[in-house]
């Protein structure tokens, strides 16, 4: 004010004078603000006074150059007294703020020769001790204005009232989701003058019965309380208020529900949504549809149990990497249906076992493997045969070799003798491949 008018304030060197407030604006005129000044700031007994220099005092009254200094004036130097007004000749000395006969002046008049002094009898905090009589009469018609429930108030959640447990009907007695709620001044103190409200309705959105958004405030929240029509029997929260709490992180455009930093849900500002938490989720639903176009899941140990039926369609193709064991039970029948090859690759033993019939059906099988072993554990089919082959190696040698009373060897005996070279080689190749 002081750069814009030119005029030179003068302030007190006090912890009030240099205290920031909040969203401090103005557009009124300069004695709208020096009037207001003192409300807004929390000066105790606040005014404003012009000096004979033609300064400006802006301050508290206790650090005013007035303050304890007083002027006795007798009665019979005024023209005109009255309860709390005197009319004086001109008396230039006295300003707004004097102390004339132990009264604070509040109001000086000029009218042509005559000086106008008006004050108020006012308590220790410089607020006056009696209303006027306008202020009498418009709170007698408007009596919401008295008690200033016609404008909203800050008030501090001192406790839960009466919480639902479900089912509960809310009427005004029981509003059940309620808090109980001691308002304050404007500077933050306590109003010691209006008792605690023992159920104030909390706002909530999207009701309905036994619907909507719930959760009740901290012990310590401030909120802002109003009353319905100016009763002060009507009171209720318009909204909740942050101040003098912790403040998560949130980004322009994102959007943030969170009961605590570790449990919370985010959507940011393109649209991403993360919920976290560091508990338990836990979703029950008749009927869950899920689509997307691409799933990833990173999960510690897994367990689902599924009452009835389960079936999977893969549209594409299906992977499956099982780093310790895979065991799979079944009550019933497991069929599998390939229409392209089917391959197994095991490392270690491979071991099927059947308490009925394993049954092979195919154009063809083959069977590959180094050593190979069929029968019932104590016999092998191969085994059998290798001996089966022996023994016509034999009989083919001895039937070549053989006389009848000591006659000549059969005519034969040398294509005898090619069976037996033959079943020896066959069996040759059959013995490194019979598992022993």
């Amino acid at each position: 004010m002081q750069s814009k008018t030119g005029i030179t304030f003068k302030i007190p060197s006090q912890p009030y004078a240099t205290t920031p407030i909040p969203n401090f604006t103005h557009s009124g005129s300069g004695y709208q603000l020096l009037n207001n000044l003192g409300r807004l700031f929390n000066i105790p007994d606040y005014l404003w006074q012009q000096g004979a220099d033609g300064t400006v005092f802006v301050g508290s009254y206790q650090d005013s150059r007035w303050y304890g200094k007083n002027i006795e004036i007798d009665s019979s130097e005024a023209l005109d007294s009255s309860n709390n007004r005197m009319t004086l000749p001109i008396y230039s000395a006295i300003r707004p703020g004097a102390l004339v006969n132990q009264h604070k002046i509040t109001q000086t008049e000029l009218i042509n020769d005559e000086l106008i002094l008006q004050w108020q009898s006012v308590d220790e905090k410089g607020k006056p001790k009696q209303k006027s009589p306008k202020r009498q009469m418009m709170e007698k018609e408007f009596p919401e204005l008295a008690g200033g429930y016609h404008l909203p108030r800050y008030a501090k959640v001192i406790g839960v009232a009466d919480p639902s447990s479900g089912g509960d009907i809310a009427d005004p007695f029981r509003p059940k989701y309620a808090v109980e709620l001691q308002v304050l001044n404007e500077d933050g103190s306590d109003d010691t003058n209006t008792p605690p409200y023992s159920a104030v309705p909390l706002p909530v959105t999207s009701t309905g019965s036994q619907g909507g958004d719930f959760a009740f405030p901290e012990v310590g929240t401030i909120v802002e309380i109003d009353y319905a029509y100016g009763r002060p029997d009507k009171p209720f929260v318009r909204t909740l208020l942050a101040q003098d709490k912790t403040v998560p992180s949130v980004a322009i455009g994102e959007q943030l529900k969170q009961q605590r930093p570790e449990v919370f849900e985010r959507t940011d500002a393109a649209g991403n949504k993360t919920r976290e938490t560091d508990q338990t989720i836990t979703d029950r639903s008749f009927i869950r549809v899920i689509e997307t176009d691409t799933e990833t899941k990173n999960i510690g140990t897994s367990q689902s149990n599924i009452d009835a039926d389960k079936q999977i369609n893969v549209g594409g193709n299906y992977s499956l990497s099982v780093i310790g064991n895979i065991t799979t039970v079944t009550a019933g029948n497991n069929t599998t249906a390939i229409d392209g090859t089917f391959k197994e690759q095991i490392s270690g033993i491979a071991e099927r076992c059947s308490d009925v019939l394993i049954k092979l059906q195919a154009p063809a099988i083959q069977l590959l493997a180094s050593q190979i072993n069929i029968g019932s554990g104590k016999q092998n089919i191969l085994n059998i045969m290798e001996e089966t082959i022996q023994i016509v190696a034999d009989l083919a040698n001895t039937v070549a070799s053989h006389t009848h009373n000591g006659g000549s060897a059969p005519d034969q005996s040398n294509t005898f003798n090619s069976y037996n070279t033959r079943a020896l080689a066959e069996k040759g190749k059959l013995t490194p491949i019979i598992e022993k």
